[in-house]
């Protein structure tokens, strides 16, 4: 929880809960499939509205060769295992955010972190997570935590303890207002 957010964003793509559940492990050169890569643009990085439907085609192109690792090639709900292999990967040019190129999963992962609106998002998250649900907070708290995580490499820990040692963290205005149920403290 406290790395870097590439890290995690990478780990997640070749996790195996994650290829089975979002269909990553089906997704082959011939036949991406895009379940993984609408939420990895819209839940886990940018947010709805912030890139097209060209883009997450694009995406699912980079994300494809993950492959069962079994002697059947099927999956084993019980403990499924991947290996990547190029030849189901689509290792053609891909056009994504504006940018072409060969591109692999690390590949969209950071040119992803590179546009502001990932930064910008995340922040926003971290805030209502540890500050306040509402009201969501303006482009002057925004902004200047989104640089911070941007020219920390990601580290979410570094973007937490900004949020935690801030003044606005400890002021009136925001005191009680993110009450947490036993489970989730």
């Amino acid at each position: 929880a406290l790395g870097d957010f590439a890290g995690l964003l990478e780990a997640m793509t070749a996790d195996p809960a994650m290829l089975v559940w979002l269909d990553g492990g089906n997704s082959k050169r011939e036949r991406p499939n895009e379940n993984y890569s609408r939420e990895f643009l819209e839940l886990f990085t940018m947010g709805e509205g912030t890139y097209t439907e060209a883009d997450l085609r694009e995406a699912a192109r980079a994300f494809t060769g993950w492959t069962p690792d079994n002697r059947d090639r099927s999956f084993d709900d019980r403990r499924p295992q991947f290996a990547f292999e190029d030849d189901a990967h689509d290792d053609g040019p891909k056009t994504f955010l504006g940018e072409t190129g060969n591109w692999k999963a690390e590949d969209v992962v950071r040119i992803t972190l590179d546009r502001p609106e990932t930064a910008r998002r995340l922040v926003r998250r971290l805030y209502s997570t540890f500050v306040a649900e509402s009201p969501a907070p303006g482009a002057e708290l925004i902004e200047p935590l989104a640089e911070i995580l941007r020219s920390s490499g990601y580290s979410i820990r570094r973007a937490v303890e900004v949020i935690l040692r801030s003044r606005h963290f400890y002021s009136k205005d925001v005191e009680g207002r993110r009450i947490k149920s036993p489970a989730e403290y």
